[in-house]
């Protein structure tokens, strides 16, 4: 029985690949042969990988691959190559460089959501888009979002208070946090004022992370026609009408305020009116130029950025909250600093309080060092990418991937590397190390352009937590399993307890 499964998966992969790869020319192939890598199939390659490992144990296989095969391997997939990347040199000749910008392959599983989003999209529109957005995240209009930063986290201690010294999933109140914030501070709507409140949105999304990465890993799954007729095909679908209804929402909702001229910031108190948000730079621009940006185009940006803005900040705050409840000599020294900027006040932050927790910016470093939100990033080669070292030279065609989560792991740049210590990124500790050995944001002109607003939030919420409470986590470390996705999350669920510190 097994054999006739494996007879059909072969041929299934063999048709799909056929259909939407091209096959490597000879030199292709030549230049490819100087890589190391592991054994592989006749016509599928390593494609039984994605069958034979669990999901939960293939970012671990892919780190025990770079420790047996060296910083360049390679991997096929069918007839589709693949080099892997985890040398922090590599990385800086690719991601700096210009001329590489295309989005992998895989990426084609996240177009029927996000569109020609900026995440997705590739040369002149995605470098005009990228352009006409960067502007959005400038410091002053970050700095007046701040009071809602401060707002939603405030209503998330009071939830967490209500909870504390019970064992809670911290992740499940966190992104409720992290979606109101995105809401509100980048498109201008509360969510309080809807009727669901978002509560369909954040089903939504967890579900559909799940499917996409089902889906990546099943290249008998690529094509669209076959997807389509699965039931997880069926359910991605349908699941993907309740998010661009949301957003949809969110923009309309806005326009109409905007129109009426109704609408304000919702922190009044601090004097913070007509708050220009990220959404309504788009709908400005459509305003003055239909042409410029269209209501599609606006909606792809919106889909993207509520997708970027939400699920990673979710991720990375509650891998921090989970991780100093391991460490609790790291969180009477978070403690010392909070006391210090803040006392015993209640005061909202403000930014010259987040300049001053150093050591809350470095708890977060090194948190995206050990749980970066996005553990995979994958270039398409048009043209051939020279790696300066040993005559490697990575051919057209290929796709090149970056795993912040093993490059984080190379003990050639984080000695003892599993082990959680903030200190590694003290001035001098980071001086020492090469700047593309710790990419959490990507690198290069394709890095996030919302790592700021994503700092900003961070430190917000986990400030205003750790005022209050302090963190003993129940899950044990050697029982979280990094599941690889869009985005990074564990096999079990973070449940911690959170015990008022007075």
């Amino acid at each position: 029985m097994i054999f006739e499964i494996l007879i059909v998966i072969f041929f299934i992969v063999l048709f799909t690949a056929a259909a939407i790869h091209e096959w490597p020319s000879t030199r292709t192939i030549k230049l490819l042969n100087k890589f190391n890598g592991p054994p592989t199939f006749p016509l599928l390659g390593n494609t039984l990988l994605s069958i034979t490992v669990k999901k939960e144990d293939l970012l671990l296989k892919v780190k025990d691959y770079c420790e047996e095969y060296g910083s360049a391997f390679k991997l096929w997939f069918a007839n589709s190559p693949y080099i892997i990347l985890n040398d922090a040199k590599y990385l800086e000749v690719l991601l700096n460089n210009n001329n590489h910008i295309e989005k992998g392959f895989m990426y084609r599983v996240l177009r029927n959501w996000l569109k020609e989003g900026l995440l997705i999209s590739s040369g002149s529109k995605w470098q005009y888009r990228r352009k006409l957005l960067i502007s959005t995240f400038h410091f002053k209009i970050l700095e007046g979002s701040l009071p809602i930063f401060n707002n939603n986290s405030q209503i998330l201690v009071k939830e967490l208070w209500k909870s504390s010294k019970k064992f809670i999933e911290i992740e499940s109140f966190i992104s409720r946090c992290s979606l109101d914030i995105i809401c509100e501070a980048a498109m201008g709507v509360s969510l309080n004022g809807l009727s669901d409140k978002g509560e369909e949105y954040l089903k939504a999304i967890r579900r559909i992370n799940n499917l996409i990465m089902i889906r990546m890993f099943s290249p008998w799954l690529y094509n669209e026609w076959i997807y389509s007729l699965t039931p997880n095909g069926r359910e991605y679908f349908k699941i993907l009408r309740t998010l661009h209804t949301f957003t949809k929402m969110i923009i309309t909702e806005r326009k109409e305020r905007k129109i009426s001229n109704s609408f304000t910031n919702q922190s009044t108190k601090a004097g913070k009116k007509n708050l220009r948000t990220f959404l309504d730079f788009l709908l400005e621009l459509n305003e003055t130029d239909p042409g410029i940006l269209t209501f599609d185009d606006i909606k792809e940006e919106v889909d993207t950025f509520m997708f970027e803005g939400y699920d990673t900040s979710s991720a990375a705050i509650s891998s921090a909250i989970f991780i100093l409840g391991h460490n609790p000599d790291i969180q009477e020294c978070l403690f010392e600093e909070l006391d210090e900027v803040f006392g015993d006040s209640d005061r909202e932050v403000t930014m010259e309080d987040l300049n001053r927790l150093s050591y809350l910016d470095r708890i977060i470093k090194e948190t995206l060092r050990l749980f970066p939100s996005v553990p995979c990033i994958i270039r398409k080669l048009y043209s051939d990418l020279d790696l300066g070292h040993e005559g490697y030279i990575i051919p057209a065609t290929t796709n090149v991937v970056v795993l912040p989560y093993t490059l984080h792991r190379n003990s050639k740049y984080y000695p003892n590397p599993e082990k959680f210590d903030p200190d590694r990124f003290l001035p001098e500790e980071v001086q020492k190390r090469h700047p593309f050995a710790y990419i959490p944001f990507s690198g290069g002109p394709r890095n996030c352009i919302g790592q700021k607003f994503a700092g900003i939030e961070m430190k917000v919420v986990l400030s205003s937590i750790f005022r209050k409470m302090r963190v003993l986590s129940f899950t044990k470390l050697n029982e979280v399993k990094p599941v690889p996705g869009i985005i990074l999350r564990s096999a079990t669920p973070y449940v911690v307890k959170l015990i008022p510190r007075k």
